[in-house]
């Protein structure tokens, strides 16, 4: 899960301090998406449906609200040594990130299926879901073939 092998608290704390250095991107853009699902449905007379406006608003309030609790808990575990060793030890473990790795690839696979069925399938009554699902497919597909390039020229 983390970038660089880790032997010590002190250098988990360090990835775990880089790693939320960006962490504020999921609040930011959850708050962002929120406000903007509420100024459309409060602020202006809106072209969209009520539906996806509650999408806007709901998914926006979520990722602020899972960013928020994110930035949290990672602070409260760099605070605590004994909290810090437990969390170095689950993502430091071979078995735990061989296991993390299989179950994102077991998921890769499931979503590639999914975009390609519901963009075959859904383009038969709304035509532009082609588009947008198999788009979605090729772009996955790209950024996985240049970052195994990149990983690979690295190794």
């Amino acid at each position: 899960m983390m970038n660089q092998p880790v032997h010590t608290n002190a250098e988990f704390k360090e990835q775990m301090k880089a790693r939320n250095r960006w962490l504020w991107v999921i609040p930011a853009a959850g708050l962002i998406t929120f406000v903007l699902g509420l100024y459309g449905e409060f602020g202006m007379d809106s072209p969209l449906s009520d539906k996806m406006l509650g999408v806007y608003t709901g998914m926006g309030l979520g990722l602020f609200v899972v960013g928020v609790v994110l930035t949290i808990r990672n602070h409260r575990i760099m605070k605590d040594e004994a909290k810090l060793k437990a969390w170095r030890l689950k993502y430091t473990d071979e078995r735990n990130i061989a296991i993390s790795r299989k179950a994102w690839q077991i998921a890769a696979i499931v979503l590639l299926a999914g975009l390609y069925l519901g963009g075959l399938i859904g383009g038969l009554f709304i035509p532009v879901l082609v588009d947008v699902l198999l788009c979605g497919v090729c772009l996955f597909l790209v950024a996985y073939a240049i970052a195994w390039q990149v990983l690979n020229a690295r190794h």
